[in-house]
């Protein structure tokens, strides 16, 4: 009960039932005036019930003491005088003598106890009349001293004896105070309950909330939370007293309800609710769920199971995520989506607990907003040294307005006016058709962004000179150094693809490569057995359809590139294939070759690398797996589950990015589909053919490293980095895991963990059968080594894999999203013109370059790896294995920050302070 509903039933009704409701004759009518405005508060009614029967019998006592009082004045044998206002109170020697009288002309009165002692009522207030029940009475010494009453202690039999006032008043007081508590402590017992509303903008309500609390021993009566005290924008914690008859013991979940009064569809976002009990103990009910209907919701207390307590409980929660989680295919062949309903608004498209907050949605629309400031696109629009002179070029405002200037539409050219005959006219048969002037009116200028894709790159200084985008120490460095072949092997290693380079032991049948590429000393075969050459084979994007940009054909090759580590320990490029097929059109370059015939190669090979590493590395075994394992927790897990609590917040903004992704990148609309090399019909048949090469242990780093041969190679800091991380990883969740999982025999009684394997494997991997993806779990090991492995694919792999992705590609040389000249055929005649042709235009360079600024971006409501805000767990064991887990990541950033000092380019991609929970972006 709230703190004004509190003082309502204790000050202000008693008030209006003495004075202006006389007594509590009219209680029964507001009750009823109440219920039929409120019938969700009849349990008001029955309160405000019991309060007129107890003031009606307290009326009905001290009228019958007030005709006591009377029949005592008239009473012959007693000879005294009653004045009520008087100091002097006398009682008969034979009041039972008045029983007769009293019943003959009061017979209401028959069962008012006539042996309870009368009350000098100058000294005493009525309303403590009304509480007092036993007292003692005090025989007055002389006329000049009045007689006092004084309580009755427990054990205490009624005597006579003299008392000082003041201490009568004081045992009065104790006295009352006693009895009030312990009628409290026996008949209420009352809750601390305290709500806690999200921290996110509009997460409040206006609405009234009815809250029920459910323990062991019974339910609370529906608790009015009032709108008012929740409506605060966002971040808002009220606490208030629930009272109950009698305890409810062990408290097993809250019930709430909001119905739709004020604002319709008012959402709310509880994020938890705490309860004290009488017995000083807490429970922390987590809800974090954005409660948007007028159904009835159930929180289950937050101490995590396997057994649920109400398997009926449990039952509506899935049942309505599985409505709101449904399997879709987006195209047969890729991991399988979460059905997003039609919606003319991305924001509102998905489920409320799956949307980007406000403040996520705005800041991406912001960033958006300034890419082309942040990455100063104005210096792409500006003329080379070979256009025209500086004095006789437009200002770039006279540019802006030749751009936006376009030929009037036809409602503004008015064809009204220009069909009416005068003699100044053209004759009918010389003048336009309408389907002419209509033609006519849609023309226009070009827009800036066509502009743009007019515009054409004459030099590589020309490139540096104009492209000056925003940079970092990175790009900075990349600008310096992406011709350099160091750089270029350092890439395989560390940079946005380090999960393709794999040791080469026996050269590929479609790989004819010298035995003279490492020179006259060093020997092909020798270093093969030594172990010393790697291989990247870009065989996905063999016979890819291009796509077309600005009605300009657009190349990508599929090349293959032996690399080799020196005896500097660098890993070097020493062969390139540019076809998977050998050909005498299908020539290998090798570094011996001419600076640009070498150049060009490395070019080919990274666009290549760009499209694969987006569609493979990034889009397929983060995001659309991230997705696989966040709508099957949704659909199988209950909130007690400890499943549903250890990967939930591993799932946070997963499916809106995604859905983002569906819409604004790889659509028919999309950025990626209108301006990358494999745009189109290219990106499905790539996912495609990269699904079926996905394999368990391939997602697995300890088992992908160990079958890649990589487990020595030098300076392989996505390796020693992500090889710790997965240690941590695994160790936290065999803590949790075995908290709960006390034998494997619990694991395969699990149903709700076996259907959430099953779920993934079936809609992550269709057509998959020889992935090695489990579809049951036997043992708790294979549980902790496959959650593991989703928490280090939602986060490490995912920042891996995403986050340096302007740093390497800012620098669009280093990184084409699309070439415009088909591989050489031949060596010997690259030149710089001939590479700056091949490189993309201005146009799709501003799109690439804008798309990966954005997908870079940090946010501020980003979680890092190891932040739970989210308090899931309320028991110690599983808090404590959340704190030990955060000091492991803590330690682990240290070491990089002191490794990266000594670096020229420092690896920061799996620092924890950088690695998001999930996969948000």
């Amino acid at each position: 009960m709230s703190f004004i509903q509190r003082n309502f039933f204790t000050r202000t009704l008693p008030f209006l039932i003495r004075g202006k409701l006389k007594r509590s004759s009219n209680i029964a009518d507001l009750a009823s005036l109440m219920a039929q405005n409120h019938p969700e508060e009849m349990w008001i009614r029955e309160r405000m019930l019991k309060q007129r029967e107890r003031h009606l019998q307290e009326a009905q006592e001290q009228e019958a003491a007030l005709r006591r009082d009377e029949l005592t004045e008239t009473a012959s044998f007693h000879g005294a005088f009653l004045n009520p206002f008087g100091s002097k109170l006398k009682r008969s020697s034979n009041i039972a003598d008045l029983a007769s009288p009293m019943a003959q002309n009061h017979p209401e009165e028959m069962g008012l106890d006539l042996d309870w002692p009368l009350y000098n009522i100058n000294y005493l207030d009525p309303g403590e009349l009304m509480e007092q029940r036993h007292v003692l009475r005090v025989k007055r010494p002389s006329r000049k001293k009045p007689e006092h009453r004084i309580p009755l202690l427990p054990g205490q039999k009624m005597t006579e004896y003299q008392v000082d006032e003041k201490e009568a008043i004081k045992h009065e007081v104790t006295r009352n105070e006693e009895t009030k508590n312990e009628v409290t402590r026996n008949d209420e017992a009352e809750y601390e309950v305290t709500v806690f509303t999200g921290g996110q903008l509009w997460a409040s309500t206006w609405n009234n909330v009815h809250l029920t609390l459910q323990g062991e021993n019974g339910k609370s009566e529906p608790t009015v939370i009032r709108g008012w005290f929740l409506s605060p924008l966002y971040g808002q914690k009220y606490t208030m007293t629930v009272s109950c008859t009698k305890t409810l013991g062990k408290l097993l979940w809250v019930k709430l309800y909001k119905p739709s009064w004020l604002m319709l569809g008012d959402s709310w976002y509880p994020e938890k609710i705490e309860v004290k009990t009488p017995d000083d103990i807490t429970y922390i009910f987590p809800i974090y769920h954005w409660i948007v209907n007028t159904s009835e919701h159930h929180f289950m207390e937050g101490s995590a199971t396997i057994q649920p307590s109400s398997e009926k409980i449990i039952t509506w929660e899935l049942d309505a995520r599985r409505v709101e989680y449904k399997w879709d295919v987006y195209e047969k062949g890729i991991p399988h989506c979460m059905k997003a309903p039609k919606h003319s608004s991305l924001l509102y498209a998905l489920p409320h607990d799956a949307r980007f907050s406000f403040t996520k949605f705005v800041e991406l629309a912001k960033t958006k907003l300034r890419t082309s400031t942040d990455l100063n696109f104005a210096a792409l629009t500006e003329s080379t040294k070979d256009a025209v002179p500086h004095d006789a070029r437009f200002s770039f405002t006279k540019f802006v307005e030749l751009a936006k200037t376009k030929l009037r539409t036809p409602t503004d050219l008015s064809f009204a006016a220009l069909t009416k005959s005068t003699k100044d006219a053209l004759l009918h048969g010389a003048r336009f058709s309408f389907t002419k002037f209509v033609e006519l009116a849609k023309t226009k200028l070009r827009t800036p962004t066509d502009l743009k894709a007019a515009l054409k790159w004459e030099s590589l200084d020309d490139i540096r000179d104009r492209l000056r985008v925003k940079q970092s120490r990175v790009t900075e460095y990349v600008k310096q150094h992406w011709k350099e072949d160091a750089f270029f092997g350092y890439q395989y290693l560390n940079g946005t693809n380090p999960i393709l380079i794999r040791r080469c032991r026996t050269l590929p049948d479609n790989f004819p490569v010298s035995e003279a590429c490492l020179g006259v000393v060093v020997s092909l075969e020798e270093e093969m057995t030594k172990g010393n050459i790697f291989l990247c084979d870009y065989k996905n994007l063999d016979g890819v359809p291009t796509n077309t940009i600005d009605g300009k054909q657009q190349y990508m090759a599929a090349p293959l590139v032996l690399l080799w580590k020196n005896f500097k320990d660098e890993l070097v490029p020493v062969a390139i294939q540019l076809r998977q097929e050998p050909a005498k059109h299908n020539p290998i370059f090798y570094p011996s070759d001419s600076e640009h015939d070498w150049l060009l190669a490395k070019i080919f090979v990274r666009s290549a690398d760009f499209n694969e590493f987006q569609l493979n590395a990034h889009l397929l075994r983060t995001h659309l797996l991230a997705e696989v394992f966040t709508v099957a927790v949704m659909r199988n897990f209950n909130r007690e589950h400890p499943m549903y609590k250890l990967l939930v917040p591993h799932t946070h903004f997963t499916l809106q990015i995604n859905y983002l992704a569906r819409q604004s990148l790889i659509s028919k609309d999309g950025v990626f589909t209108k301006f990358a090399a494999s745009g189109g019909e290219g990106v499905m048949k790539i996912l495609k053919r990269s699904l079926k090469s996905v394999t368990y242990r391939s997602l697995c780093i300890p088992d992908d490293i160990k079958d890649r041969g990589l487990s020595d190679v030098p300076n392989y800091y996505y390796r020693d980095d992500g090889l710790k991380l997965w240690e941590i990883i695994y160790r936290f969740v065999e803590k949790i895991l075995g908290c709960y999982y006390k034998d494997d025999r619990m694991v395969m009684q699990d149903t709700k963990l076996q259907d959430w394997i099953q779920d993934i494997f079936e809609h992550g991997f269709p057509d998959c059968k020889k992935s090695g993806i489990p579809q049951e779990f036997t043992t708790l090991d294979e549980v902790v080594k496959f959650v593991t492995m989703v928490i280090f694919t939602c986060s490490a792999q995912h920042s891996a894999v995403n986050t340096g992705q302007y740093d390497f590609c800012g620098w669009m040389p280093n990184a084409p999203v699309s070439l415009q000249q088909p591989p050489p055929t031949k060596k010997g005649t690259a030149t710089e013109k001939m590479i700056v042709d091949t490189l993309p235009s201005v146009n799709t360079t501003a799109q690439g370059l804008a798309t990966i600024y954005v997908l870079s971006k940090p946010s501020t409501e980003d979680v890092r790896l190891g932040e739970y805000p989210w308090d899931y767990f309320t028991e110690k064991f599983p808090c404590m294995a959340i704190k030990q887990f955060q000091v492991e990541l803590k330690k682990q950033s240290i070491e990089i920050e002191e490794r990266n000092l000594k670096l020229d380019l420092p690896y920061t991609y799996l620092d924890p302070e950088v690695v998001t929970n999930s996969v948000t972006i």
